[in-house]
């Protein structure tokens, strides 16, 4: 009998497509990085970069060799690694830029890391929230623990109102893909239980096929009982009552036939009844 429950897999799938994606789009950033370095940079800021260089890299490396042996936990664990080593990084970048004399844009990187949080969904949108919601925190902490917009070499540019706009975007970009997940499960699931019931459908109406040749033979034993023994009048009408119900049931069987699409599929023979079964008995709880 099949399951109705929402597989795994459509979780472990989003959890491995957003880790890959998440995992190329800072490998490639912070090779054009590399190939354009910027002098101001401190070597704990290229320390930390280099981080989630090869935390990315060794995770697409890892690919092949382990494949789907990485469980969604451990996806989101390099997820989360990956997010640190940048947030570090934005931390001593920023101390770095207030000690010298030259204009700079304050946090660029977190409006982009928002935005990646939001659409790269890795498995999980309680971490993906928990994630956005401490990217966001820490911040307003720089902002105002820096003291950054007291530097007067700082373009602002709005900030940290236009950082705090983009994380309310996230917010709602989540919130709706949240939503749009939501559907797709209940759709999922709905699938699923079709999918169950047209499968016991086809049981009950292979079953029914199987009955026709004994009904077949039940009413020409009544109608010879009746001709033989005349005065055997309560027993023919007791299976006469049960042979009019069992034609009722198969009546009603074959209505049910000709409402369903079976897309090409044939009744089930003997054995794949038998499988049916004994999957039921399987399932069955202790």
């Amino acid at each position: 009998m099949p399951d109705s429950r929402l597989p795994d897999s459509y979780r472990y799938r989003q959890a491995w497509n957003a880790t890959l994606v998440f995992a190329v789009l800072i490998l490639t950033s912070q090779v054009l990085t590399a190939l354009s370095p910027i002098a101001e940079e401190s070597q704990r800021t290229r320390f930390f970069e280099m981080t989630s260089f090869f935390l990315s890299g060794g995770y697409l490396l890892s690919l092949p060799i382990i494949g789907k042996r990485w469980t969604p936990r451990g996806m989101r664990a390099v997820y989360f690694l990956i997010c640190a080593s940048l947030s570090a990084a934005m931390w001593t970048r920023h101390i770095t830029y207030l000690q010298l004399s030259s204009p700079w844009v304050p946090l660029m990187g977190s409006k982009l890391l928002f935005l990646a949080l939001a659409i790269m969904i890795p498995g999980s949108y309680l971490f993906s929230a928990a994630l956005l919601a401490l990217s966001f925190a820490e911040t307003l902490v720089l902002w105002f623990s820096l003291d950054i917009a007291r530097n007067s070499y700082v373009i602002k540019r709005g900030e940290p109102v236009v950082t705090t706009i983009y994380a309310l975007l996230a917010a709602c970009l989540l919130a709706f893909r949240m939503r749009d997940d939501l559907t797709i499960r209940r759709l999922m699931a709905s699938e699923a239980r079709a999918r169950a019931l047209e499968e016991t459908a086809r049981v009950f109406l292979s079953i029914r096929d199987r009955s026709n040749t004994p009904l077949q033979t039940l009413a020409l034993q009544t109608e010879l009982l009746k001709r033989a023994h005349p005065d055997s009048k309560k027993t023919v009408l007791a299976m006469e009552e049960n042979f009019n119900r069992l034609k009722e049931m198969n009546r009603l069987l074959t209505r049910l036939e000709e409402r369903i699409d079976w897309r090409g599929k044939a009744l089930m023979s003997d054995a794949e009844l038998q499988q049916w079964l004994s999957s039921a008995d399987e399932q069955k709880p202790d």
